[in-house]
């Protein structure tokens, strides 16, 4: 299933922040509590925000360089094309564009993995 929705995240100026946003596996998709999305971050965007979720997440940039960060005042990490990072369960995170890529954009992908606390 791939379904695209508008998001309405803010820079952190308050200004619109131009993301692209597919869900391309739901929890309705027959895979359990997996979920996994496309994201794409225009130049002058400001960051990404992602809140704190119950389950751990895996980034992966496709297209682009990019830092990702833990929110508040966590570690942070440059990532280039096919790199990833793991963010915990329970950590917000941000992404934000170091470099577009060939398409104009940063892409990146983000599992939403299996399970929450139990």
């Amino acid at each position: 299933m791939t379904v695209t929705t508008p998001d309405t995240t803010r820079g952190d100026a308050g200004s619109p922040a131009p993301v692209a946003r597919q869900l391309l596996v739901g929890r309705d998709d027959g895979y359990g509590d997996l979920t996994l999305e496309r994201f794409g971050l225009a130049p002058g965007a400001g960051p990404w925000h992602a809140p704190g979720g119950p389950r751990d997440r895996l980034l992966v940039v496709l297209a682009g360089r990019a830092r990702v960060a833990v929110d508040p005042g966590g570690p942070s990490v440059e990532l280039a094309a096919d790199e990833v990072v793991h963010v915990g369960r329970g950590h917000a995170h941000r992404v934000e564009l170091l470099g577009a890529g060939p398409g104009g954009r940063l892409e990146w992908m983000l599992l939403d993995g299996p399970g929450g606390p139990a």
